[in-house]
């Protein structure tokens, strides 16, 4: 398993930034907020407390998947390095 910290960090930017999330959103995802059948990232209690879907690229479907099968997260995709939710 590599090491966690700053790679971690540069993915959790990059998704940020490439699907136009807040950083707070971006670390609430779940593994199960990604349709990789429907090519959709669900996102949940965003600003207002509202659930709201973004479409997923290719690109951006493979990144995760190469990302998932790095750091074999279990429930947020981006945890922290004892797992649980990443914290900024």
């Amino acid at each position: 398993r590599p090491v966690r910290g700053g790679a971690v960090l540069r993915h959790l930017r990059s998704a940020a930034r490439n699907l136009r999330l807040r950083i707070g959103e971006a670390l609430r995802l779940r593994i199960s907020d990604i349709r990789s059948e429907e090519k959709l990232l669900y996102i949940r209690s965003s600003k207002g407390r509202k659930d709201w879907r973004v479409p997923l690229s290719a690109r951006m479907l493979e990144m995760l998947r190469e990302y998932y099968l790095a750091y074999k997260p279990t429930d947020f995709l981006f945890e922290g390095q004892q797992g649980g939710q990443y914290s900024a």
